[in-house]
């Protein structure tokens, strides 16, 4: 039995549907069916039953509701009470996000109030700036050669994909495209007030000096509008891409160069190694690898335990 298991069936019970529980959860559907029924064989018995509207709890299902809770309650207490005292103790620091990142990290914001780690949603920029000045004590961005007055510690990556309108000469069969037949094509990008272009420099870089990069967007709904009705592509990291595909489709660039890396920075004055190290613990508990298959915790980078 696993902590997994019982949130994603306390998950459909609350939201009374597969689909709604699993954007919940943060997981696929398949996924979340598969735990759910990996628990109900260990347990013998079924929890869930389809009916006209959704899903619905057996009786079994209901008796075993207060047991999944009281599991996960005491093993919340449990963790709150072997977190390191001297990041419970301090003040609050406040973690500047993107919204992207935000949503990654809905299911741990209780664990993140425990440590007072407040979150506050903010561009790059704005972040870069307000860390330098002791405004907010940590963030996550997407990592350049920028922060050379700050540290960092690599905590996730994405992979780089190749995006363009469903009549582009480049799709095929294969899921996959080499970096080298995407540069052949007419390039638009983000710009930098989107992202900061560094990070594309430094993707394409050992690969071609150049490449043919047409335009650069302020806004990425304007870009997507383009690619459909163009013969034009795009290189984009996974968080960025559509939530429908509707007149685009997607590859996946099979030799990337560089990972799109996400790093926790801080400014060099900020000294409570343990919160970081207590942040980065509670991270781990997402399923990057399963609920996220685009994104992946580095193992030499975990705490050690």
């Amino acid at each position: 039995m696993e902590i997994r298991q019982l949130k994603y069936f306390l998950a459909i019970y609350e939201e009374k549907h597969v689909g709604r529980a699993a954007k919940k959860c943060f997981v696929t559907q398949p996924a979340l069916t598969q735990q759910i029924h990996k628990l109900e064989d260990e347990l013998h018995v079924s929890l869930l039953m389809p009916d006209g509207r959704g899903i619905a709890i057996t009786e079994d299902g209901k008796r075993f509701i207060p047991y999944a809770r009281s599991i996960i309650n005491n093993v919340d207490k449990a963790v709150h009470a072997f977190l390191p005292t001297s990041s419970i103790g301090q003040g609050e620091v406040i973690l500047g996000v993107s919204n992207s990142i935000h949503t990654l990290l809905l299911n741990i914001l209780p664990r993140l109030e425990f440590l007072k780690i407040k979150i506050k949603k903010m561009r790059h920029e704005q972040m870069m700036q307000e860390i330098d000045n002791g405004i907010i004590g940590l963030g996550i961005m997407h990592s350049t050669h920028e922060e050379k007055s700050l540290e960092k510690r690599a905590i996730l990556c994405e992979k780089m994909y190749f995006i363009a309108g469903e009549t582009h000469s480049s799709f095929n069969d294969n899921l996959r495209i080499s970096i080298k037949d995407v540069l052949k094509t007419p390039i638009l990008l983000p710009s930098d007030k989107v992202l900061p272009r560094a990070i594309f420099d430094n993707y394409i870089g050992d690969v071609l000096p150049s490449m043919n990069l047409v335009a650069e967007f302020d806004s990425i709904s304007e870009l997507f509008e383009v690619l459909k009705y163009s013969s034009t592509a795009s290189i984009l990291p996974s968080s960025l891409l559509p939530e429908d595909l509707q007149g685009l489709k997607v590859m996946e660039i099979m030799d990337n160069p560089i990972n799109y890396e996400l790093s926790l920075i801080w400014s060099k004055s900020f000294s409570d190694q343990n919160r970081i190290n207590s942040f980065i613990s509670v991270l781990t508990e997402i399923n990057f690898k399963e609920n996220f298959p685009e994104f992946f915790i580095p193992t030499h980078l975990l705490p050690n335990t």
